[in-house]
């Protein structure tokens, strides 16, 4: 039987930690220092007297204040809901047709319809995505097909082969090149962009993550525990670097930083994350990640990191691989991806969440020069990677085969 989505205030609630704080957190009962995931959920329970604290988000919700108390909700709160500075938005209706309530910090958006998504099929089970500047690109693990797709019409105008076991893409912006993980050949695709022209290289065994520098691809191979340094413009191997120990440590997703020429690779059975100098292959850092350390992504001033086994992401200082930040992501995060504003993340059912991987089916949204949560939207089935481009946010989508084209 095919599996379908749980609504999203449900899965929202399967995010309850022992501790009672939810994985999404945008609201708090201030008395009894409860956390909720839902303005309406946090006023159902509710008594009289008490005063619900929102962070300065977003909310996609309609409100009904139905119940014979006194209450307040007090908008514009930080992360800690320490101070009110901003303000809480509200994209949806506020109606109190019960009680009295004070109002505080908060705007009223319009629809609740903010978030929508047109979905397009692609393949049998689709993971990496990358945008191209005018394209979409959506590599078919199992169909082991790459998917060309019109951003500004969401349309499939090309489909091209791929390596075994098709996942991750990086794009070549000097060459007009695609490039496409292939675990099940430990190759590489390379196809124009343009004319469709590809080619295959070697590469290390059982490669996973894939980044561009400007002049060369990395690639992070799960199984030697090793990274790749491969030579955009003709494909040959310049240098592979040890991260950790062969089929032990598993280096998984990458991440550059051009600011300051390094390479990040997260190392998920260590937890750890290490920066290498790409023009020496020295290792320079190596950093406690806890959690497994999963994707990761530069916002142009530091590195953000998915934690999937604590539900988590954190922030990362550029100089020295400090956390300076931790935020909750939703459930089991797994892709991110950054806007030039904000953080977007794929969020999957987490560790002791007894409900199948491909009921959950969210992204989540993080403000990345602060971290505060901005909202948590449905998109396909199993969301798995995540990009940004042509004025939408894509989502690729493992179990109902398609990429969802989403405007906010």
């Amino acid at each position: 039987m095919k599996k379908v989505c749980l609504p999203l205030i449900v899965m929202l609630l399967l995010g309850l930690q022992s501790n009672g704080i939810s994985e999404i957190n945008p609201v708090k009962n201030s008395k009894k220092s409860s956390y909720y995931t839902s303005i309406q959920h946090a006023y159902n329970g509710a008594l009289s007297g008490e005063s619900l604290l929102m962070q300065a988000v977003y909310f996609i919700e309609d409100i009904n204040l139905n119940q014979n108390i006194e209450t307040e909700l007090l908008g514009g709160y930080d992360n800690g809901f320490t101070t009110a500075s901003g303000f809480t938005t509200i994209y949806g209706t506020l109606i109190i047709s019960n009680g009295t309530a004070t109002i505080a910090n908060v705007t009223i958006g319009g629809s609740a319809n903010r978030w929508t998504c047109a979905n397009t099929a692609v393949g049998r089970s689709p993971v990496g995505v990358i945008f191209d500047g005018t394209h979409i690109w959506v590599a078919d693990e199992t169909g082991e097909d790459i998917y060309k797709i019109q951003a500004a019409t969401g349309a499939v105008v090309a489909v091209y082969p791929g390596g075994h076991g098709a996942q991750y893409l990086a794009y070549d912006n000097v060459h007009n090149n695609v490039w496409v993980t292939n675990p099940g050949s430990n190759t590489v695709t390379v196809i124009n962009a343009t004319s469709g022209a590809s080619l295959n290289y070697s590469s290390g065994n059982n490669p996973d993550g894939i980044v561009f520098d400007g002049a060369n691809m990395w690639v992070a191979n799960y199984g030697p525990g090793t990274v790749t340094k491969i030579r955009a413009s003709d494909g040959v191997i310049l240098q592979t670097i040890s991260v950790g120990v062969a089929n032990v440590s598993h280096p998984r997703f990458l991440a550059y930083d051009n600011s300051a020429n390094r390479i990040w690779v997260t190392i998920g059975s260590d937890n750890k994350v290490k920066k290498i100098n790409p023009d020496t292959g020295e290792i320079e850092g190596t950093y406690d990640v806890p959690g497994y350390p999963y994707a990761m992504v530069f916002d142009g001033t530091s590195i953000w990191v998915t934690q999937g086994i604590l539900n988590t992401v954190v922030k990362l200082r550029t100089s020295d691989g400090a956390i300076i930040g931790t935020y909750n992501a939703g459930v089991a995060p797994n892709g991110i991806a950054f806007d030039g504003a904000y953080i977007w993340i794929t969020d999957q059912v987490g560790s002791g969440v007894p409900f199948p991987l491909d009921t959950i089916c969210t992204v989540t949204q993080l403000r990345a020069d602060d971290g505060a949560h901005v909202g948590t939207y449905r998109t396909g089935e199993r969301p798995q990677w995540v990009t940004s481009g042509g004025g939408f946010i894509w989502v690729t989508n493992g179990s109902d085969n398609t990429v969802s084209r989403c405007t906010f």
